[in-house]
């Protein structure tokens, strides 16, 4: 494993085998409120400009897809800690504090209730309200095979 510098004292660590590729470009720190990324500005054509992606550029990321660090840490681009996943399987493996371990559920302190849902075609359907965690992620898990996807977390359904 190898470090790459980036901008404003960062680094990102590599695999020795894609070093000697990426050592050779000029690339920067993109601060989220999650994690940080490694990118770097292409020039196409005048005035336009592309922005790539290390993590992207490293699993060869088709259209359509995303980069997802398994991990959490963005600066982490190593070949065992990246996944080439749907959005939806990306924000599966949000790392932040929320209600519930499971993707699609959380506590819906009105009805004193676990609640599921999921988006499909940018619209959130509620897939009902449940006394349990794991009832409301089997309605999720449900959800997801009906439209032909499955669940990355890693999490057992019970």
């Amino acid at each position: 494993m190898r470090t790459i510098r980036l901008s404003q004292g960062f680094e990102t660590m590599v695999d020795d085998e894609d070093y000697e590729e990426l050592i050779n470009y000029n690339w920067t720190v993109s601060k989220s409120p999650n994690t940080n990324y490694a990118l770097r500005r292409i020039r196409i054509g005048k005035g336009k400009r592309f922005t790539q992606s290390m993590h992207a550029l490293i699993a060869k990321t088709p259209k359509g897809m995303v980069t997802d660090h398994i991990d959490g840490n963005g600066l982490n681009n190593c070949k065992q800690n990246l996944r080439v996943v749907t959005y939806r399987q990306n924000t599966q493996n949000k790392h932040t504090t929320k209600s519930s371990i499971y993707p699609g559920v959380y506590w819906f302190k009105l009805s004193e209730s676990w609640n599921s849902r999921i988006q499909i075609n940018h619209k959130i359907k509620s897939l009902g309200y449940f006394n349990n965690e794991i009832d409301a992620y089997n309605a999720y898990l449900k959800a997801l095979k009906s439209i032909g996807e499955v669940c990355i977390k890693g999490i057992v359904q019970a």
